[in-house]
């Protein structure tokens, strides 16, 4: 999945600050 590392990033950022 090339939306991998978007994935990770999202989920990280989902734990700093929920963006949605």
């Amino acid at each position: 999945m090339k939306d991998s590392r978007m994935e990770i990033f999202k989920y990280k950022i989902s734990k700093w600050a929920p963006f949605g």
